[in-house]
């Protein structure tokens, strides 16, 4: 009895010990998985969008500020309504830009991506296009010759910024972010310098006695006034120094590469040669003949030659020359290559001029004496098939990527140079000549 009640506390204990963990283990993944979502919402996760827009932004500002080197004084367009642009592409080509990745580290669009300067009243109107994957979008941004720039032209100021009183100092366009641009000296210019967009205050009143003049400058750039010819080149990228570069007295700009010819080499058309027979004369044969006619020996035959060699057509065929007879010769072989295009085992194809002559067989040279005036013993020669062999051969062209550049020199100089005048406020005409005032004032008596 007792043993009977025991055996069913065991079983119980053991049933209570294998469904126990694994309640306890259920508990546990529920109350872990209830922490980690309290803890998603209470703590502010970093905004992934705000960093995208930033690399967008800061490629955007790269093209800009690389278009602004190359929109030198030539590359303007020159009417109302033009337009120019330059693609992403050719950006990295001419080395204005290292090359950049999208956010999700792709390269970009180089030929989705451009930038379009458009010529417009006073002005030029700049469009940034960028496009990476599934995302494009553009910036506007005004830009011109001003007084303050340091490449030809930069991008406008806020007219409400304060004008200085002195002569306009430049200021430097900030570098991009990241992956900075090479730094290109762009073609000068020899226009004069735009006077600025504001105009110094007058002072309120005149001192009796005296009047106020103002002080107009008007700057020029040092430039090239007139270019050589262009002049392209070759060039060894590994050995010689060459890379876009301007400067007033010469310019150097790169133009990839032309696939050309750069020479020839005589090459063996075929592994095997090409055996070719010809008649020789092999030896002599004395006859009693007509010394009125010639005659020839073919094998054991005499034979009286009764006409020149005349042409009767041609033959080809690819391997050996056919064989010479009596009245029958083959001579001046021309190869022709492009009847064979590689399909030719035995050798090439060849193409031979077939000649013939009339002849007659001399059966007894008793009968010749009968028709003829002047018999004699004579030496005849003895033709046969002499086997010459040789090795044919042809020249082929060889081609290849050569490099090239272009250069141009300046023709006509003219330094940087500044002159000053002094006149009544604001005068009109000095600055449609292309002065602009400095805001300094002298007192002359009057």
């Amino acid at each position: 009895m007792y043993t009977n009640e025991y055996n069913e506390y065991e079983e119980r204990d053991e049933k209570r010990k294998s469904g126990f963990p694994l309640k306890d283990f259920l508990l546990k993944l529920i109350l872990i998985i209830i922490f980690v979502l309290l803890l998603m919402w209470l703590i502010p996760w970093p905004n992934n969008k705000v960093l995208t827009d930033r690399i967008f932004n800061d490629n955007i500002q790269e093209m800009k500020n690389a278009s602004l080197l190359y929109f030198t004084q030539e590359r303007l367009p020159v009417n109302v309504g033009d337009k120019k642009t330059i693609t992403l592409q050719e950006m990295l080509d001419l080395k204005l830009l290292l090359p950049f990745t999208d956010k999700n580290g792709d390269a970009c669009d180089v030929t989705g991506s451009y930038v379009t300067i458009e010529k417009l009243e006073n002005e030029y109107l700049l469009k940034v296009n960028l496009k990476c994957g599934d995302e494009e979008d553009y910036i506007l941004v005004h830009v011109g010759c001003y007084a303050y720039c340091t490449t030809y032209v930069c991008e406008k100021k806020d007219e409400t910024e304060p004008t200085p009183t002195s002569t306009p100092k430049p200021t430097k366009t900030p570098n991009p972010t990241s992956n900075p641009t090479p730094p290109v000296t762009p073609p000068p210019t020899g226009e004069p310098t735009p006077p600025p967009t504001t105009v110094p205050t007058p002072p309120p009143t005149e001192e009796p006695g005296y009047r106020t003049e103002w002080e107009y400058r008007k700057d020029t750039k040092e430039s090239c006034l007139k270019w050589n010819n262009w002049v392209e080149l070759p060039y060894n990228p590994d050995t010689d120094d060459i890379h876009n570069s301007y400067t007033t007295e010469k310019e150097v700009e790169t133009l990839g590469t032309r696939y050309q010819k750069v020479g020839t080499k005589t090459e063996v058309s075929y592994a095997r040669k090409v055996t070719q027979s010809t008649s020789r004369i092999i030896g002599y044969y004395t006859e009693k003949v007509c010394t009125n006619f010639q005659y020839t020996v073919s094998g054991s035959y005499l034979y009286r030659i009764d006409s020149a060699w005349q042409d009767a057509g041609s033959v080809s065929g690819v391997g050996l020359q056919p064989q010479d007879t009596v009245d029958t010769r083959y001579i001046n072989p021309v190869i022709k290559w492009d009847q064979c295009v590689g399909s030719c085992t035995d050798g090439p194809y060849i193409v031979w001029q077939k000649q013939t002559r009339k002849v007659t067989r001399v059966f007894q040279p008793e009968s010749v004496s009968t028709t003829c005036t002047n018999v004699q013993e004579k030496q005849i020669p003895i033709y046969g098939s002499v086997v010459q062999s040789t090795k044919i051969t042809r020249t082929v062209d060889l081609f290849a990527d050569v490099y090239y550049y272009r250069y141009r020199t300046c023709a006509s100089h003219v330094d940087a140079s500044s002159t000053t005048t002094w006149s009544s406020y604001n005068n009109q005409d000095l600055i449609n000549q292309g002065y602009y005032m400095t805001g300094n004032t002298r007192k002359v008596k009057i």
